[in-house]
């Protein structure tokens, strides 16, 4: 079984992930030093990464409330397209980059497709755009990828 991961901007300054392991790649506790390990978390506050991998009784003891959050979203999360367990999600970073902060989250088969389908659009962006430009471009590519992947789903069924 994979390793799924799941990341998110709070706040605009931290970049959490979390990432939920199969029992095969487990460690023990960070914290405790008993039970084993279901949280690997990655902060990124201010440049300075710290890396935790804490079992579920500790995480939840230290967790901050946008932690807590998120891991409750992901823990219901489905793909955003086909309603399959999603295999990575978080933040959305083509949203993020026309100012929206949002939560996305595929399944392997539709981010496999939604990442050829953007990459694609995303290269026939012209390099010399204004940086309002560029925001614009990547907004159309975000309301056309969805577009797409809705379409895309519905012709595989």
């Amino acid at each position: 079984m994979a390793v799924s991961r799941y990341r998110c901007i709070l706040d605009n300054t931290m970049l959490v992930e979390l990432a939920f392991m199969p029992t095969q790649e487990h460690k023990v506790c960070d914290v405790c030093h008993t039970r084993e390990t279901t949280h690997h978390i990655v902060s990124s506050v201010g440049g300075i990464k710290q890396v935790s991998n804490l079992c579920n009784d500790c995480f939840r003891a230290s967790a901050t409330p946008e932690q807590a959050e998120f891991e409750n979203t992901v823990s219901s999360a489905h793909c955003e397209y086909c309603g399959d367990h999603p295999c990575a999600g978080g933040t959305d970073f083509l949203a993020l980059a026309t100012g929206l902060q949002k939560l996305k989250f595929m399944c392997m088969t539709c981010i496999g497709e939604y990442l050829r389908y953007t990459q694609e659009e995303l290269e026939k962006v012209p390099k010399d755009l204004s940086q309002e430009e560029q925001s614009a471009a990547i907004g159309g590519i975000c309301g056309r990828a969805d577009t797409h992947m809705k379409w895309w789903v519905s012709k595989k069924k």
